[in-house]
Protein backbone atom coordinates (compact mmCIF):
# COMPACT_ATOMS: atom_id res chain seq x y z
CA UNK A 1 0.00 0.00 0.00
CA UNK A 2 2.59 2.11 1.13
CA UNK A 3 4.70 1.32 -2.63
CA UNK A 4 1.34 2.15 -4.55
CA UNK A 5 0.77 5.25 -2.84
CA UNK A 6 4.45 6.63 -3.24
CA UNK A 7 3.94 5.57 -7.20
CA UNK A 8 1.00 7.78 -7.59
CA UNK A 9 2.06 10.66 -6.31
CA UNK A 10 4.92 10.34 -9.14
CA UNK A 11 2.40 9.47 -11.25
CA UNK A 12 0.03 12.55 -10.81
CA UNK A 13 2.60 14.54 -12.60
CA UNK A 14 1.92 12.93 -15.35
CA UNK A 15 -1.93 12.92 -14.68
CA UNK A 16 -2.00 9.14 -14.44
CA UNK A 17 -3.11 6.90 -11.04
CA UNK A 18 -2.96 3.19 -10.51
CA UNK A 19 -6.25 1.70 -9.37
CA UNK A 20 -6.77 -1.97 -8.98
CA UNK A 21 -3.80 -2.48 -11.11
CA UNK A 22 -5.09 -0.50 -14.13
CA UNK A 23 -3.80 3.13 -15.52
CA UNK A 24 -6.23 5.11 -14.58
CA UNK A 25 -6.31 9.60 -15.22
CA UNK A 26 -5.46 11.53 -12.24
CA UNK A 27 -7.73 13.65 -10.09
CA UNK A 28 -4.85 15.06 -8.59
CA UNK A 29 -5.08 19.06 -9.45
CA UNK A 30 -8.39 18.77 -7.20
CA UNK A 31 -6.50 18.69 -4.13
CA UNK A 32 -5.91 22.37 -5.31
CA UNK A 33 -9.34 23.29 -4.30
CA UNK A 34 -10.57 24.68 -0.64
CA UNK A 35 -12.34 22.22 1.05
CA UNK A 36 -14.98 20.78 -0.42
CA UNK A 37 -17.80 20.26 2.31
CA UNK A 38 -20.18 18.25 -0.05
CA UNK A 39 -19.70 16.19 -2.76
CA UNK A 40 -23.10 15.33 -5.27
CA UNK A 41 -21.90 12.44 -7.23
CA UNK A 42 -24.16 11.80 -10.11
CA UNK A 43 -23.66 8.50 -11.87
CA UNK A 44 -21.83 6.03 -9.83
CA UNK A 45 -21.09 2.98 -12.50
CA UNK A 46 -19.95 0.27 -11.30
CA UNK A 47 -16.62 1.41 -9.87
CA UNK A 48 -17.49 4.43 -7.86
CA UNK A 49 -15.33 7.54 -8.11
CA UNK A 50 -12.36 6.80 -6.51
CA UNK A 51 -10.40 9.77 -7.15
CA UNK A 52 -13.26 11.82 -5.47
CA UNK A 53 -12.77 9.61 -2.44
CA UNK A 54 -9.13 10.09 -1.96
CA UNK A 55 -9.13 13.70 -2.68
CA UNK A 56 -12.31 14.42 -0.26
CA UNK A 57 -12.17 11.70 2.09
CA UNK A 58 -13.72 13.79 4.55
CA UNK A 59 -16.56 15.29 2.73
CA UNK A 60 -20.08 14.25 2.24
CA UNK A 61 -21.01 12.52 -0.16
CA UNK A 62 -24.58 12.02 -2.05
CA UNK A 63 -24.32 9.55 -4.59
CA UNK A 64 -27.15 9.20 -7.10
CA UNK A 65 -27.31 6.62 -10.23
CA UNK A 66 -30.46 4.79 -11.31
CA UNK A 67 -28.39 1.25 -10.74
CA UNK A 68 -28.83 0.30 -7.24
CA UNK A 69 -25.68 -1.96 -7.82
CA UNK A 70 -24.04 0.93 -7.83
CA UNK A 71 -23.95 1.44 -4.01
CA UNK A 72 -21.61 -1.29 -3.49
CA UNK A 73 -18.44 0.52 -5.58
CA UNK A 74 -19.00 2.85 -2.90
CA UNK A 75 -16.20 2.28 0.30
CA UNK A 76 -17.67 1.47 3.82
CA UNK A 77 -15.50 4.66 5.31
CA UNK A 78 -16.76 7.30 2.87
CA UNK A 79 -19.53 9.21 4.56
CA UNK A 80 -21.93 8.89 2.09
CA UNK A 81 -25.85 8.83 1.48
CA UNK A 82 -26.79 6.75 -1.53
CA UNK A 83 -29.68 7.81 -3.82
CA UNK A 84 -31.11 5.10 -6.03
CA UNK A 85 -32.88 7.39 -8.46
CA UNK A 86 -32.27 8.33 -12.14
CA UNK A 87 -32.44 12.04 -13.33
CA UNK A 88 -33.31 13.92 -16.31
CA UNK A 89 -35.08 17.18 -17.04
CA UNK A 90 -38.52 16.20 -16.38
CA UNK A 91 -40.30 13.80 -14.48
CA UNK A 92 -41.18 10.62 -17.26
CA UNK A 93 -40.73 7.09 -17.44
CA UNK A 94 -38.41 5.72 -19.66
CA UNK A 95 -35.89 2.67 -20.31
CA UNK A 96 -32.49 2.46 -19.27
CA UNK A 97 -30.03 0.68 -21.32
CA UNK A 98 -28.08 -1.37 -19.24
CA UNK A 99 -24.71 -2.32 -20.89
CA UNK A 100 -22.71 -5.27 -19.75
CA UNK A 101 -20.22 -2.75 -18.23
CA UNK A 102 -22.84 -1.19 -16.08
CA UNK A 103 -20.93 2.01 -15.84
CA UNK A 104 -21.76 2.31 -19.70
CA UNK A 105 -26.14 1.46 -19.19
CA UNK A 106 -27.38 5.23 -20.72
CA UNK A 107 -30.69 6.34 -21.34
CA UNK A 108 -29.57 7.31 -25.34
CA UNK A 109 -29.45 5.18 -28.15
CA UNK A 110 -25.02 4.65 -28.61
CA UNK A 111 -23.85 4.97 -31.97
CA UNK A 112 -21.69 1.48 -31.98
CA UNK A 113 -21.42 -0.90 -29.74
CA UNK A 114 -17.71 -2.56 -28.80
CA UNK A 115 -17.42 -5.78 -26.08
CA UNK A 116 -17.60 -3.45 -22.93
CA UNK A 117 -20.84 -1.67 -24.11
CA UNK A 118 -23.15 -4.51 -25.18
CA UNK A 119 -27.18 -3.91 -23.90
CA UNK A 120 -27.94 -6.86 -21.41
CA UNK A 121 -31.32 -5.59 -20.10
CA UNK A 122 -33.91 -2.56 -20.48
CA UNK A 123 -34.95 -1.48 -17.53
CA UNK A 124 -38.04 0.52 -16.78
CA UNK A 125 -36.99 3.55 -14.58
CA UNK A 126 -38.48 6.63 -13.84
CA UNK A 127 -36.80 10.06 -14.46
CA UNK A 128 -36.67 12.84 -11.08
CA UNK A 129 -35.51 16.47 -11.15
CA UNK A 130 -32.51 16.78 -9.14
CA UNK A 131 -33.89 19.65 -7.50
CA UNK A 132 -36.23 17.96 -6.38
CA UNK A 133 -34.39 14.94 -4.87
CA UNK A 134 -31.99 17.25 -2.96
CA UNK A 135 -34.90 18.83 -1.76
CA UNK A 136 -36.52 16.01 -0.43
CA UNK A 137 -33.33 14.54 1.05
CA UNK A 138 -32.31 18.04 2.81
CA UNK A 139 -35.77 18.21 4.14
CA UNK A 140 -35.83 14.46 5.19
CA UNK A 141 -32.69 14.29 7.03
CA UNK A 142 -32.88 17.84 8.54
CA UNK A 143 -29.43 19.05 6.69
CA UNK A 144 -28.27 21.45 3.88
CA UNK A 145 -25.69 22.27 1.45
CA UNK A 146 -23.10 23.74 3.20
CA UNK A 147 -19.70 25.22 2.65
CA UNK A 148 -18.23 24.51 -0.50
CA UNK A 149 -20.38 22.31 -3.01
CA UNK A 150 -18.41 19.96 -6.10
CA UNK A 151 -20.93 18.46 -8.59
CA UNK A 152 -20.25 15.85 -10.54
CA UNK A 153 -22.03 14.70 -13.55
CA UNK A 154 -21.15 11.21 -15.75
CA UNK A 155 -23.64 9.67 -16.69
CA UNK A 156 -23.26 8.72 -20.86
CA UNK A 157 -24.48 11.45 -22.61
CA UNK A 158 -27.32 12.91 -20.11
CA UNK A 159 -25.23 15.48 -18.59
CA UNK A 160 -27.17 18.11 -19.79
CA UNK A 161 -30.61 16.92 -19.20
CA UNK A 162 -29.54 16.39 -15.61
CA UNK A 163 -28.53 19.84 -14.96
CA UNK A 164 -31.64 21.53 -16.93
CA UNK A 165 -33.54 19.59 -13.90
CA UNK A 166 -31.10 21.03 -11.33
CA UNK A 167 -30.80 25.06 -11.91
CA UNK A 168 -31.60 25.57 -8.22
CA UNK A 169 -28.41 22.88 -7.25
CA UNK A 170 -26.47 24.79 -9.26
CA UNK A 171 -27.32 28.25 -7.68
CA UNK A 172 -25.82 26.51 -4.42
CA UNK A 173 -22.72 24.64 -6.06
CA UNK A 174 -19.27 26.11 -6.15
CA UNK A 175 -17.58 23.38 -8.71
CA UNK A 176 -18.92 21.05 -11.54
CA UNK A 177 -16.95 18.15 -12.75
CA UNK A 178 -18.59 17.08 -16.46
CA UNK A 179 -17.64 14.00 -18.42
CA UNK A 180 -18.49 16.29 -22.00
CA UNK A 181 -18.33 14.47 -25.38
CA UNK A 182 -16.54 15.74 -28.34
CA UNK A 183 -17.82 13.50 -31.07
CA UNK A 184 -21.47 11.75 -31.55
CA UNK A 185 -21.50 8.86 -29.06
CA UNK A 186 -25.21 8.84 -28.84
CA UNK A 187 -28.22 9.85 -30.72
CA UNK A 188 -29.71 13.06 -29.90
CA UNK A 189 -26.64 14.06 -27.49
CA UNK A 190 -25.70 17.55 -27.03
CA UNK A 191 -22.51 19.12 -28.55
CA UNK A 192 -19.34 20.48 -26.44
CA UNK A 193 -20.60 23.81 -27.51
CA UNK A 194 -24.52 23.58 -25.96
CA UNK A 195 -22.63 22.76 -22.78
CA UNK A 196 -20.16 25.14 -22.74
CA UNK A 197 -22.70 27.79 -23.17
CA UNK A 198 -25.38 26.10 -20.59
CA UNK A 199 -22.38 26.30 -17.98
CA UNK A 200 -21.50 30.14 -18.98
CA UNK A 201 -25.20 31.26 -18.30
CA UNK A 202 -25.91 29.19 -15.25
CA UNK A 203 -22.81 31.43 -13.96
CA UNK A 204 -19.99 28.83 -14.62
CA UNK A 205 -16.16 28.97 -16.05
CA UNK A 206 -14.15 26.28 -17.41
CA UNK A 207 -11.29 25.51 -15.31
CA UNK A 208 -9.27 22.97 -15.49
CA UNK A 209 -9.40 19.85 -17.93
CA UNK A 210 -8.79 16.87 -16.45
CA UNK A 211 -8.70 14.26 -18.56
CA UNK A 212 -8.75 14.37 -22.36
CA UNK A 213 -9.69 11.64 -24.21
CA UNK A 214 -10.65 10.23 -27.81
CA UNK A 215 -14.31 10.50 -27.79
CA UNK A 216 -15.00 12.72 -24.46
CA UNK A 217 -13.26 14.97 -21.82
CA UNK A 218 -13.65 15.81 -18.55
CA UNK A 219 -13.67 19.81 -17.34
CA UNK A 220 -14.03 21.16 -13.87
CA UNK A 221 -15.65 24.42 -13.97
CA UNK A 222 -15.73 27.20 -11.38
CA UNK A 223 -18.46 29.60 -10.30
CA UNK A 224 -18.00 33.00 -11.87
CA UNK A 225 -17.97 34.53 -8.38
CA UNK A 226 -15.24 32.59 -6.78
CA UNK A 227 -12.66 33.45 -9.64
Amino acid sequence: MVLIKLLNRILSRYDLILVNNKWHPSYDRLRWLPPIKTVIDIGVGHQGSPFLYSTFPHSQFISIDPLKEAEHAIPDHINNIFINKALGSSKAVTELQVSCTPSRSSLLNRIGHDDNSKIIEMREITLSLLDEVLRELITHNKMKLEGSVLLKIDTEGYELEVLKGGKDTLLETDYVILEIPLSENFEDQYTFSEMIGFMANSGFEPFQILKAGRLTTDILFVKKTIQ
